[in-house]
């Protein structure tokens, strides 16, 4: 069972580093912008890329790509950092798939290689890092002190989106535009945050109550 969770950790991996190269080679042949569509205007690659990486979208595959590489590598990683770690992947790309089907898939009109990507991103990698840790994953891995911990991790992704937005008058989501939305933006972004804490609690229920398929091995510091 332990080789099963390696290789479909490796497929997550595998997945999520499809998804960035595509992403990188779209942009840099000017094939798509920062939201997957057309560019109307001339941005420079560099500005590009900074953009790329102020989308959760795109953190969040790539942090659950790390782990699931170093998850593919050693399974019996452990630590309390650690385990914070693995949470926040987990919860921040399921986060971004229930975002994207409740948000945005009714409304999309993407094809081909942009809608390739957005399957990836969304759709894909979500449902491989979720099916991997539900029925491949040892169990009792967290305590609810991880869960508050994990909060850290979007606190500082929205406060870092919305101070480069004071300066540049650019926000990766219309939802946290305060410009457009003042304090609402700031309202979303606590919704944010609340929808990290009740998916971490969900982990953390079935962390503790649903049986582990994997066989138990020594667990290690990182």
């Amino acid at each position: 069972m332990n080789k099963a969770f390696q290789t479909a950790n490796l497929l997550v991996a595998a997945g999520v580093a499809t998804a960035m190269i595509l992403e990188i080679v779209l942009l840099a042949t000017n094939r798509i912008d920062a939201l997957f569509t057309a560019p109307t205007e001339f941005v420079p690659f560099g500005t590009r890329l900074v953009e790329m990486f102020s989308f959760l979208t795109t953190l969040s595959n790539l942090l659950a790509g790390i782990v699931a590489t170093l998850l593919a590598i050693r399974p019996e990683r452990a630590g309390r950092v650690w385990r914070v770690i693995r949470l926040d992947a987990l919860v921040s790309i399921v986060a971004i798939g229930l975002a994207f089907q409740i948000l945005f898939a009714p409304h999309l009109t993407l094809t081909g290689a942009p809608l390739v990507l957005t399957l990836l991103y969304h759709v894909v990698n979500p449902l491989l890092a979720l099916l991997t840790w539900l029925l491949l994953d040892r169990r009792r891995q967290w305590s609810f002190r991880d869960v508050a911990l994990s909060l850290i991790w979007p606190a500082l992704y929205l406060a870092a989106i919305f101070t480069r937005g004071v300066f540049v008058h650019w926000y990766p989501y219309a939802l946290a535009d305060v410009d457009t939305l003042g304090g609402r933006a700031y309202l979303n972004g606590l919704g944010v945050i609340v929808l990290f804490f009740v998916l971490g609690s969900l982990a953390f229920l079935v962390d503790r109550r649903v049986p582990s398929r994997r066989s138990p091995d020594k667990e290690v510091q990182p």
